[in-house]
């Protein structure tokens, strides 16, 4: 368990994509900080350099954030095709 101060210190010391990939499942247990989990997901684009970091990113993203994610903006609203 871990509250956002706490995992806003640890992301000040994270230095990789598997470091802020780990910090925003930690967000996403009990307390779950949905909101800071995706936050922490857009800022590890930053930190992919390959091709397999690109391929971590979206199994994560799949994986932890599944459908809470998908079909949705940034601002909440229906995106359709």
């Amino acid at each position: 368990m871990a509250n956002k101060a706490q995992l806003q210190d640890d992301e000040a010391r994270c230095t990789s994509l598997d470091e802020l990939l780990a910090l925003a499942a930690r967000a996403l247990s009990e307390p779950a900080d949905r909101a800071y989990a995706v936050e922490l997901v857009d800022k590890c684009e930053m930190h992919c350099q390959m091709p397999l970091d690109y391929t971590k990113l979206a199994e994560f993203t799949a994986a932890e954030l599944g459908d809470r994610v998908g079909g949705t903006g940034r601002d909440g609203a229906r995106r359709t095709r």
